[in-house]
């Protein structure tokens, strides 16, 4: 049984009995700890405040994907008292050819026990760093491997990772220059519209705003009622005590997919991808950055980093957005395409969080990347 699934850059890992494990049992596409085997030590570290806890250890096979910037999505369980914690190393090619160390890319828990959620900050070393959720490299790593630890103080409570995704390019400054995407038709997702303005501190809270308002939108279009989720109750899922921030793409999307829903990273490299999945009733959060006069009709005069919902598409190259920097009667805007996909792909590398309900849309990801590459 295929154990991945390869697209371009993009890694859907749902197998992991080709993983090295010790400690933990493999059910096929989940992980979880063994009971038995797990090994207890303590760390004395501040981050660990001195604890002794069981952990187990899996490490996945080499992937030989090119890379300078790297980010990883899951879905997985780590109740109270239980957290998961995250790295990559990356291959280096050359005269000094070898492993590097290892990043870590997050300690993942769904509550504050027994302590926060959080990033390990920039790790910088020769080679590389880490901005929060992502590995950037200084050059171009040939191939890279994760770790996963499993992680809890109590030997009978187990936290478990269903999938994991890897998100790896070789991204330059302004990689995108004209764009080729041609708008034919229209399309209009009703996503209901909201503004972070209306929060405190709101001026932080664009991402748990764009998927607030993608979470009610697969609620009203399901029924499901734990979709149904306020900006305020996913900032507290969401938070990451390191940076004191709403924003951690990894955390945002493993919040989505404790409840239920596919939520994925995923780099896409032109507006196009975005229509097919507007196409298929899919809206979908993008991450823009833009200087002044780059993006016309935007709340933000400029900006180093925001998120958005894309809702639609129509004629003469128009897209439509849910923007919650807005104030809320104006959340809903026009953007020109060709304006908004370079504030995406120079801003972001193409970033989108990509969210749906897995029984509805079973092979997206193929479906998605048919006869392309990205």
């Amino acid at each position: 049984m295929n154990n991945k699934k390869t697209h371009g850059s993009f890694i859907e890992y749902n197998n992991f009995n080709s993983c090295k494990t010790f400690g933990l049992q493999k059910h096929g596409n989940i992980l979880s700890l063994d009971k038995v085997n797990a090994i207890y030590i303590k760390k004395s570290s501040e981050e660990y405040k001195g604890l002794q806890y069981y952990v187990g250890e899996c490490i996945t096979e080499r992937f030989n994907i090119e890379f300078n910037e790297l980010i990883l999505s899951w879905q997985a369980h780590a109740p109270a008292n239980t957290w998961i914690e995250f790295y990559v190393r990356p291959y280096l090619d050359g005269i000094d050819e070898k492993w590097n160390k290892w990043y870590s890319l997050g300690l993942w828990s769904e509550s504050n026990s027994p302590f926060p959620r959080r990033s390990f900050g920039k790790q910088i070393d020769s080679i590389g760093e880490v901005d929060i959720d992502t590995l950037i490299l200084k050059t171009i790593g040939k191939s890279f491997q994760i770790m996963i630890r499993l992680c809890s103080l109590d030997q009978s409570i187990t936290p478990v990772l269903f999938s994991l995704c890897a998100s790896a390019i070789i991204r330059n400054s302004n990689n995108f220059n004209e764009s080729n995407t041609i708008i034919k038709n229209s399309k209009y997702l009703n996503v209901p519209p909201l503004s972070q303005l209306k929060y405190l501190a709101g001026e932080l809270l664009c991402s748990p705003t764009s998927l607030s308002m993608v979470l009610n939108y697969w609620y009203k279009k399901t029924g499901e009622e734990k979709y149904r989720k306020g900006v305020h109750q996913i900032t507290k899922g969401v938070w990451d005590k390191a940076t004191n921030r709403a924003g951690n793409w990894s955390f945002n999307t493993a919040y989505v997919a404790s409840l239920g829903l596919e939520a994925k990273l995923i780099r896409l490299s032109s507006m196009s991808y975005i229509q097919k999945l507007l196409d298929l009733d899919i809206p979908c959060i993008i991450s823009i950055a833009y200087q002044k006069g780059e993006l016309l009709d935007a709340p933000l005069e400029s900006t180093t980093g925001h998120l958005i919902v894309v809702n639609g598409y129509s004629g003469s190259s128009i897209i439509h957005a849910n923007d919650p920097a807005a104030v809320f009667n104006r959340v809903q805007r026009q953007y020109n395409c060709a304006q908004l996909e370079s504030a995406w792909l120079n801003g972001s590398g193409g970033l989108t969080y990509l969210i749906y309900p897995k029984q509805d849309y079973l092979n997206l990801i193929d479906l998605l990347f048919y006869e392309r590459n990205i």
